[in-house]
């Protein structure tokens, strides 16, 4: 048997220009069609191992993971990556659908300035794909493919993506892509009572060096899933997005070195998970480890504060936390200024502790606290630990005893 070559897939992939990538229901019936021949890969990256070729029309089965325009699917008993472009919904695979709240234009890429390509009217029904760009959402109407913002649709309650969040639990190794901007997130929704109040628990975590020694890239280790888990225990939603910046030399993959870009990215993953699970305003939590917490107060806390809709709650800042180069009280809203800001640092967590070798997260934490006491954040205070490093914190721990002391009660 020939086997296709990569420069036959690519061309391939033409013929089905006009097909989005695999909408997110697909995932939930579990199949899919493929649209050509395809190799099944090891990893989700053209240059990875190819296991065997899938032939055209043939149906997989989703496992639900995907990673940068790739799905995981198994396919004759083996497991592995397909590229989402020649992957179709199976055959009476349901589609979640949406309705257009007035007429609006299908634009032809995520952005107000973009060709129109038709419009919508209101109380029309549209297939969501699965993709969003920050506020924006592909959808399918009519057989045309285009974008629309998110504040123009609401779930049609009849569908299955009405009964999404009712069902919500665990969803590991997801993409979300703001502009040119993308990166993994995992949701952790287990035992979360929807028929109450639902806040959210946004974990940032710190900087790396290889994805297998990152937290963000193990999500089922600890302290990941203990940090998940104490969250859900207080009827919190838990999300742990990584930092969409590029790697480094020195410094690795940060939140910090390119502030003003992850923190735009950050204010729109934001915004889009509490419109996705409509997650109370007034019970949302920031927890940032060591450049996750710089950029929380650094940029968070600093300029657009209301830009995700944040209406009480508070953050908790572990091993960081410093001085913003700017400051804006321009956007600063008066729930904001309440927010329980918690600094929590070892008292060993000096220079020579981690990188850049120079930097102290106690001489930032202690200063970013005083920052913002002095600028009315009544509530903002600082606990240090003695005897602590860099590397010596309980992280599941430090978030338990802080949502104790903000009067987040535990449900379970």
């Amino acid at each position: 048997m020939t086997l296709p070559s990569r420069r036959s897939l690519i061309t391939g992939a033409a013929a089905v220009a006009c097909a989005a990538a695999l909408p997110a229901a697909a995932s939930a019936a579990m199949s899919a069609e493929v649209t050509l021949a395809v190799y099944l890969r090891a990893t989700p990256t053209w240059g990875a191992v190819r296991l065997h070729v899938i032939p055209q029309g043939a149906l997989v089965s989703l496992t639900g993971r995907t990673s940068g325009g790739w799905n995981e699917v198994v396919h004759l008993g083996r497991t592995g990556w397909v590229a989402s472009i020649y992957l179709v919904p199976a055959a009476g695979a349901a589609t979640p659908t949406d309705e257009t709240t007035l007429h609006v234009w299908l634009r032809a890429t995520p952005s107000w300035s973009a060709a129109r390509i038709v419009v919508v009217p209101a109380g029309e029904s549209v297939a969501r794909t699965g993709r969003v760009s920050g506020a924006w959402v592909e959808v399918q109407w009519q057989g045309r493919t285009g974008w629309i913002a998110d504040d123009y649709l609401r779930p049609l309650a009849t569908t299955a993506a009405a009964d999404t969040r009712l069902t919500a639990s665990t969803v590991l190794h997801r993409t979300f892509t703001s502009g040119d901007q993308s990166s993994v997130y995992h949701v952790w929704a287990d035992g979360i009572d929807w028929s109450t109040p639902v806040g959210v628990l946004f974990y940032l975590d710190g900087d790396y060096f290889t994805r297998s020694t990152s937290r963000m890239h193990n999500p089922t280790a600890a302290p990941l899933a203990d940090i998940a888990a104490e969250a859900n225990r207080r009827n919190l939603v838990c999300i742990a997005v990584d930092t969409p910046d590029v790697y480094r030399t020195g410094l690795g993959y940060t939140w910090w070195k390119d502030k003003a870009r992850t923190s735009a990215y950050f204010r729109a993953f934001a915004a889009h998970m509490t419109r996705t699970y409509r997650l109370a305003a007034d019970r949302q939590w920031l927890y940032g480890y060591s450049g996750g917490a710089e950029i929380i107060t650094i940029s968070l806390m600093a300029q657009e504060q209301d830009a995700w809709g944040f209406a009480g709650g508070g953050a908790v800042i572990l091993a960081g936390g410093g001085v913003p180069a700017t400051y804006s009280e321009t956007r600063l809203t008066p729930a904001f200024r309440a927010l329980r800001a918690t600094w929590v640092v070892g008292s060993e967590d000096t220079a020579g502790e981690t990188y850049p070798q120079t930097w102290s997260a106690l001489g930032a934490a202690t200063a970013g606290h005083r920052f913002y006491a002095d600028r009315g954040f009544t509530r903002a205070r600082l606990d240090v630990l003695p005897g602590l490093g860099h590397h010596d914190y309980d992280l599941a721990g430090v978030l338990q005893a802080s949502l104790d002391a903000a009067g987040v009660t535990r449900r379970r």
